[in-house]
């Protein structure tokens, strides 16, 4: 959420740049920018620039080198060059570049900033050369008034060097204010800043978020920016809500660090991380320290890290059990929760009424939830299922989810999307900018064999290439709406997105704007096909013979490589192997008659 480029006051899609493919059609190079890390609920910002996830768009300026790769993979960041040296080397960059640095155009200085944030990454280098490259990147975006390249850059600096990222962020977010004159670089700084406040809010720095939501305020309030300010006036909210939770257990945040092993301490910050931020990633540990016996006991067996059936299932039986005493009552929500957590686990390995007892605790615990989950009207092999109704919409901290009812628990992300009356019941509406629902990388989401992606689809633009669906299009695959009204499917053999390896299979029909259509693609690796199906009927096939990998990239839904999508989607559904004409005839039957899986 929250990305946009802005170049002379208007915002942009990146710079374009074709490159050669091994498919029927090309796969654009535009907005996204950023390589795709594993998410998790705990890693949520608004900002995802701030927070290095997403996708990466296949721009060759901006394809990361083998060194470049390697770079980002050691562990340990390098210190900050001393002053002295970074300056002759700032000094050694402006006097290679000096022409283009006595231009004031802002597009030559957009795309100095695009050249040396790839220098940056590139290891040949010395420290102080690359660190001198991120800030004249910086200092080169700010020129041009792009905030989302001042994001990226930071984002890729602190990857390599140990910055405090949150004072660094806001320092030259306030150097860009004075760029900021028109509606649409007031926006972007709002939502910047925005970022910047989930950035503080995940490191528990309540007040430095009240006062990075309050810039993002004033500058949506310049913008006129409505939509932006409701959404500011919610996250408002919420960070009131986790400021006062946060101060109930402050003294014990105080306590950890004069007396890490203060037994009272861990159990009021283990429950303030587990309940009231749903990081249980962070809260367990610290309750295993506690002093609630059975929350310790509990805790320090989920640290095992067994995938052992019956310990899976002594630990999902004893967070259930535990939801039912009534010293546990305040937080039964979320213990059910945890004990679904590992009741989804589970589920594969349990056959007859063993299976049908825990469907029904899960089934109890989401209606106490308000939600509704069933994977009844779906064909076997679904790893992946949103039927986008409102009541499977729940709030974990204070990011709000779509449950996954495939149940294998691939719930998603939601990044400003709106629900809106849909083809059967509710559906996912898409601003075309920043709006998106992000799932992150799964083992049952690794599809290097046969699948099936499948939804309804409602488009409203067409001026541009966009994507309703990327995971992976050198993977798993990817579809790309072209500006045609039809639909590519792009796969490869790569496991990642990168110039080669991968093909495109059209749908040869086209879909309408403003028009709900069914769309389908099988990816059959037993029959060497790509097949596209439209309202149910057969639309096209494509020989493919390539042997596919899987990718680490999460799924985005609204958003891709290409750009954004602009409409409505419902009842999206993958599944792990290639369906039937038949199925998929009943897929469409279904949403035809407005009936929601």
């Amino acid at each position: 959420m929250f990305k946009k480029i802005v170049l002379n006051g208007t915002f942009c899609l990146s710079l374009t740049l074709s490159f050669c493919l091994l498919a029927q059609d090309k796969a654009p190079a535009v907005n996204n920018e950023k390589g795709n890390k594993n998410l998790d609920i705990k890693d949520i910002n608004i900002l995802e620039d701030l927070n290095d996830v997403g996708q990466k768009a296949p721009v060759k300026a901006d394809v990361p080198s083998e060194k470049a790769v390697e770079v980002r993979k050691v562990v340990s960041k390098l210190d900050v060059p001393e002053d002295d040296v970074l300056k002759k080397s700032i000094a050694g960059i402006r006097d290679v570049y000096a022409e283009k640095y006595k231009s004031s155009d802002a597009k030559v200085r957009h795309d100095l900033a695009v050249e040396f944030l790839s220098e940056a990454k590139k290891k040949e280098h010395t420290p102080a050369v690359q660190y001198a490259f991120f800030m004249e990147a910086i200092q080169n975006y700010a020129y041009a008034g792009d905030v989302a390249g001042i994001m990226k850059a930071i984002g890729e600096l602190d990857s390599v060097f140990r910055i405090n990222r949150i004072e660094f962020t806001e320092k030259e977010l306030a150097s860009c204010e004075k760029y900021a004159k028109v509606q649409n670089d007031q926006s972007a700084l709002a939502e910047a800043y925005a970022g910047c406040y989930s950035l503080a809010l995940e490191n528990d720095l309540y007040d430095a978020a009240a006062k990075y939501l309050n810039s993002a305020s004033i500058y949506a309030k310049k913008a006129n920016n409505n939509d932006l300010m409701n959404e500011i006036r919610e996250l408002n909210k919420d960070m009131l809500v986790l400021k006062k939770e946060y101060a109930l257990v402050a003294g014990s945040f105080e306590k950890l660090k004069t007396v890490p092993d203060d037994p009272a301490a861990n159990s009021a910050v283990g429950k303030f991380y587990c309940f009231t931020r749903g990081n249980w990633e962070k809260g367990l540990p610290l309750l295993a320290k506690g002093q609630d016996e059975k929350m310790k006991q509990l805790a320090g067996d989920e640290l095992k890290n067994s995938v052992e059936v019956p310990e899976m299932t002594k630990l999902a039986d004893g967070w259930w059990a535990l939801s039912e005493e009534r010293d546990y009552r305040l937080n039964q929500n979320e213990l059910r929760r945890r004990a679904c957590f590992w009741y989804d686990k589970l589920l594969p390995s349990l056959a007859s009424l063993e299976k049908i007892k825990v469907e029904k605790k899960i089934e109890l615990a989401c209606s106490s939830f308000g939600i509704k989950r069933s994977s009844l009207n779906l064909p076997k092999g679904a790893v992946l299922a949103f039927n986008f109704e409102k009541n499977t919409i729940v709030k974990i901290g204070a990011t709000p989810i779509i449950s996954d009812l495939s149940g294998q628990k691939n719930d998603g992300i939601i990044h400003g999307v709106k629900f809106v009356k849909g083809a059967a019941g509710d559906a996912a509406e898409f601003n075309g900018k920043d709006s998106y629902i992000e799932v992150k990388d799964s083992k049952t989401l690794a599809l290097d064999a046969s699948l099936t992606v499948e939804m309804w689809l409602n488009p409203l633009d067409f001026s541009i290439r966009r994507n309703p669906y990327n995971k992976c299009y050198g993977g798993e695959g990817t579809m790309t709406i072209e500006v045609s009204g039809a639909i590519n499917f792009f796969t490869g053999a790569t496991g990642k997105d990168a110039e080669g390896g991968y093909m495109g299979a059209s749908s040869s029909k086209a879909l309408l704007p403003g028009k709900w259509s069914h769309v389908a693609v099988v990816r059959d690796q037993k029959a060497n096909r790509i097949a596209w199906y439209f309202n149910g009927e057969l639309a096209s096939e494509t020989p493919f013979a390539m042997e596919v990998k899987a990718s680490k990239l999460n799924i985005l839904i609204g958003k891709g490589y290409a750009g954004a999508y602009s409409g409505m989607i419902d009842e999206l559904a993958i599944f792990n192997r290639a369906l039937s004409e038949k199925e998929v005839k009943d897929l469409f039957n279904m949403g035809k008659k407005s009936q929601s899986f």
